[in-house]
């Protein structure tokens, strides 16, 4: 099931193959959800103005909060963020999962 509420904003939210999908947006922000395959959760708040996104393939979970770093866990997701400038990407290997957290704030910092 899918559902995508927005008020001064826009929102999507897909889910596939009995995946769930969450998108709110408020602030002029855009987030969407995209959850295919069974077992599968994705969720993106927008809070912020700014893009975000957030993918979750079966038996993963992937969150977007705008508030807080993103979250990726499971199979297989990935997401990414302009409202906290953070994204991750999980996939599976023969030898387990493997979890990539991403973060470009050091950058900001760095330049100033």
């Amino acid at each position: 099931n899918a559902a995508a509420t927005a008020a001064n904003a826009i929102a999507l939210g897909v889910s596939v193959d009995g995946g769930r999908a969450v998108a709110n947006a408020t602030n002029f922000s855009g987030p969407a959800a995209i959850a295919v395959g069974p077992a599968s959760h994705a969720e993106a708040w927008g809070v912020n103005p700014g893009l975000a996104i957030a993918v979750a393939g079966p038996n993963s979970t992937v969150r977007v909060s705008g508030t807080e770093p993103t979250q990726c866990s499971g199979e297989w997701g990935l997401a990414g963020d302009f409202q906290t400038l953070t994204g991750c990407v999980v996939y599976i290997t023969p030898n387990g999962a493997v979890n990539v957290p991403l973060d470009s704030r050091p950058l900001l910092n760095s330049s100033r």
